[in-house]
């Protein structure tokens, strides 16, 4: 189990993809390992809310990583905590200091987090610290709970600890208004993912659990016989290409890639609606900011493609109309989406 609690610089809003010397390791990682050996990968979503969205980290994104956010002490969504159309499941994280934050081991001594003498930190406790948070607190959460599906079941594939977290994930925070059922009648939201993560529940449920199939993949490229004009503010427009005979009862994942010549990707709200009529947002309306938070313009971070990650069409079919519709706020934008396509894992 490799747990990360690193990733895209956050709260700056901008496109951030994935190195392809990175995204190999990850993809030798859970293909060349057999159900007795299963490499899993927990992420921490991003805590750059309300900037940034978990969509814009391409690590995130990956089909092969589990990407979790993070909750406060009241289940509630952590105030930094990312949503994202990829986002499995949340795990307690904590909040900041001054509230509820979680409490853990410390570099031993003085040169940690806590040198013994810290405001609102423990006193005369170097080697512990009350001030960790963070979606770097939450994915080492959700790793400790996958040990304990393994412990209970060891033949456990990755892909089969997916599906057990998300089935077995506990609604939370049950008044936030995105919350919705996908096609498969799981519950689903931008925020939470499939919802908290339910160690008991999740460890009962691997003792009995019945392993995936063998994995499917299919793939469908827009016939676009002319770029998507994007020159009309406010105007949502629409594509659909279609998947047949892909053998995809159940989605596990979905990849949805665009291409865009726009010169400014905080201008569009993205979305991508399943034929079951899941609506998955991708990408929202945002000024980015940099380095010294001075507003800046998002950049064309699609002209040579991006690839977002879809996590929350688990268990719908794969055939069907596929939907992109993209709604542009700029005006007198001379740019348009010449290419997407998406790949759905399943079986």
């Amino acid at each position: 189990i490799y747990t990360n609690s690193y990733g895209a610089p956050d709260g700056t809003g901008v496109l951030q993809p994935s190195e392809p010397t990175w995204q190999a390791a990850i993809t030798t990682g859970i293909t060349t390992s057999g159900a007795a050996t299963a490499e899993l990968y927990t992420w921490a979503a991003g805590n750059g809310y309300p900037t940034d969205r978990s969509d814009y980290d391409g690590q995130a994104n990956h089909h092969g990583v589990l990407a979790i956010a993070s909750l406060n002490a009241q289940g509630v969504s952590a105030s930094y905590s990312e949503p994202g159309a990829n986002l499995l499941v949340s795990a307690f994280g904590g909040e900041y200091c001054d509230s509820l934050a979680t409490t853990t081991t410390d570099v031993s001594g003085t040169a940690g987090e806590n040198n013994g003498n810290i405001y609102q930190d423990i006193a005369g406790q170097p080697d512990y610290t009350r001030c960790m948070n963070g979606t770097s607190a939450a994915a080492p959460q959700a790793a400790g709970t996958i040990a304990l599906l393994l412990e209970a079941n060891p033949r456990l594939t990755w892909r089969d600890v997916r599906a057990i977290l998300a089935r077995t994930a506990r609604k939370t925070d049950p008044s936030h208004a995105d919350w919705t059922f996908n096609g498969a009648g799981h519950p689903i939201n931008h925020h939470y993912g499939y919802g908290a993560i339910d160690a008991l529940a999740a460890t009962r449920a691997a003792m009995t659990w019945n392993h995936l199939p063998s994995p499917k993949t299919a793939s469908g490229q827009a016939a676009l016989l002319r770029p998507l004009a994007l020159a009309n503010p406010l105007q949502t427009i629409s594509s659909t290409l279609a998947l047949r005979n892909t053998g995809i009862r159940q989605i596990e994942f979905v990849e949805l890639s665009i291409t865009s010549n726009h010169d400014d990707v905080g201008q569009l709200d993205i979305q991508l609606i399943s034929p079951s009529g899941t609506r998955s947002t991708v990408s929202s309306r945002r000024t980015c900011l940099d380095e010294f938070n001075n507003s800046v313009s998002c950049g064309a971070g699609l002209a040579n493609g991006f690839t977002f990650g879809i996590s929350r069409l688990m268990d719908e079919p794969a055939d069907g109309d596929w939907t992109l519709t993209v709604r542009n706020s700029a005006s007198g934008s001379n740019s348009s989406i010449s290419a997407w396509s998406i790949k759905a894992w399943g079986h």
